[in-house]
């Protein structure tokens, strides 16, 4: 286990990283406003997977590296956020922007009104924990 002054200088940087996500997770607006344009016009659209985007690489690279040396209630924000992040994108990359079904909007739906929502939710919560 860690000092405290190395958790903190930890905390510290996971903050600063908290608000280049904060930019990022703004981007995943515009994305399932560019999966609900290609719906509506039957075109193709290229997923992205979890790890593919600007936030998963900042998630991947920056924070979940560090995750097993800071407190347990935090780990667990982290991995709520990491599950949540890769729901968004799994969900997502199942509509058929091509088919256009009445289900693919339902399923873009859900994901703009739950999951992104509880995802930016859990990074407050997290902004909020590592700023104490």
């Amino acid at each position: 286990m860690l000092n405290k002054e190395t958790i903190r200088i930890i905390m510290e940087n996971i903050a600063k990283k908290l608000e280049e996500l904060d930019e990022l997770l703004a981007q995943h607006t515009i994305y399932i406003s560019n999966v609900k344009r290609a719906l509506n016009h039957k075109t193709e659209f290229q997923h992205k997977n979890c790890h593919e985007c600007k936030f998963g690489q900042v998630l991947d690279k920056d924070i979940l590296p560090l995750k097993d040396e800071l407190p347990e209630d935090i780990r667990e924000i982290i991995n709520e956020i990491e599950r949540l992040h890769c729901d968004f994108h799994n969900i997502i990359s199942k509509v058929d922007t091509k088919r256009a079904s009445e289900e693919d909007f339902k399923t873009l739906e859900k994901v703009d009104r739950e999951i992104f929502l509880q995802l930016l939710s859990k990074i407050l919560k997290l902004k909020r924990v590592v700023k104490k």
